[in-house]
């Protein structure tokens, strides 16, 4: 029996795109932390230290941002391919999704 997929295309084209938006607000909240490293090193002479602690702590926490920026444009881009596929037919582009 041949298997059918239904998709309401608005809906998770909606979806893709709030994963893309999350990416860039993702994006800037890295460049956000970069500038705030950044002023945190230049104020650790006055600070005695403790701005360089703030810096410190911002740079472990950038990494994990970065790579949730990484990880909801790859979703996008599944989602994205998995609409093209439903859409178009193919069967064979449906690996990320089974």
């Amino acid at each position: 029996m041949p298997q059918q997929t239904l998709m309401e295309y608005g809906t998770v084209q909606t979806m893709a795109n709030t994963f893309n938006t999350t990416g860039e607000v993702l994006d800037a909240v890295a460049k956000a932390l970069e500038v705030a490293i950044m002023a945190a090193h230049a104020a650790a002479f006055f600070s005695f230290g403790a701005s360089e602690m703030l810096a410190q702590w911002l740079e472990g926490i950038k990494p994990h941002v970065e790579k949730l920026a990484k990880m909801s444009y790859e979703v996008h881009n599944d989602i994205q391919s998995a609409i093209k596929f439903v859409q178009t037919g193919d069967t064979d582009g449906s690996r990320r999704f089974c």
